[in-house]
């Protein structure tokens, strides 16, 4: 209703506006996720997220992957090559993934098969794979305590992608009516068209535009705090 509101009248003020629904219809849609990532992908989604430049991006993913200190678990490597232009993914990785985004969200999250994405790239080296953690099972969390904010802020970027490759397809219902209009100063018909999305099913939360850390951020799993989801297991 809000939308149709802001479709018609500018501010709210319906008094000069005469308006009706003259049909409506609902359509279920699907969105899948975005595949794991590339080198390009990763450069885009570390510069729009998080501001990185490209030539840092690569500096922070050549140490995730030749490994960092964990602890007693000594040095890990903790992405897989860092790059390629292969979206393909290992089955054990698919697996693993599987088994968190069973663990954390539930069943309802998974598709009925593990998602194949091709390449678009011609060229590509399908022998690479996509990057990924190496052990989707180390969540950012568990890792945290072992990176600086950067190492941490791209893992956690590219933990969140892999994951949410691996859920179902979000679902949504798209609304679209067409609303004839007339204004009461001008008296002159007008027809518009108003839609608005709500959704069936969230699908793939584990990414979310990519929500990262920053002023306004739950500190636990990175998420802006409006939209944190309390699962601090990340």
């Amino acid at each position: 209703m809000q939308r149709i509101v802001d479709d018609l009248a500018p501010g709210g003020d319906l008094k000069a506006t005469l308006w009706w629904v003259e049909s409506s219809e609902t359509l279920r849609k699907n969105r899948r996720p975005d595949p794991p990532f590339t080198t390009s992908t990763m450069q885009q989604a570390a510069a729009r997220s998080l501001r990185f430049p490209p030539g840092l991006t690569m500096k922070l993913a050549q140490q995730l992957y030749e490994g960092v200190p964990l602890g007693e678990a000594g040095t890990v490597g903790l992405i897989t090559y860092m790059r390629t232009d292969s979206t393909a993914v290992a089955p054990e990785a698919q697996t693993a993934a599987r088994e968190v985004v069973e663990r954390f969200w539930g069943a309802g999250y998974l598709p009925a098969r593990p998602p194949v994405y091709h390449t678009k790239v011609k060229s590509a080296q399908e022998a690479h794979e996509a990057i990924r953690p190496t052990d989707p099972q180390r969540t950012p969390k568990a890792v945290r305590p072992f990176l600086d904010d950067k190492l941490a802020a791209l893992y956690e970027l590219i933990w969140r992608r892999f994951i949410a490759s691996q859920m179902a397809d979000a679902l949504y219902d798209v609304t679209t009516a067409l609303i004839p209009t007339a204004a009461a100063t001008e008296g002159s018909p007008d027809r518009r068209e108003s839609r608005s999305v709500s959704e069936a099913n969230p699908g793939a939360p584990a990414e979310r535009e990519e929500w990262t850390s920053g002023p306004t951020a739950c500190p636990t799993c990175f998420a802006p705090s409006a939209g944190c989801w309390s699962l601090t297991v990340f």
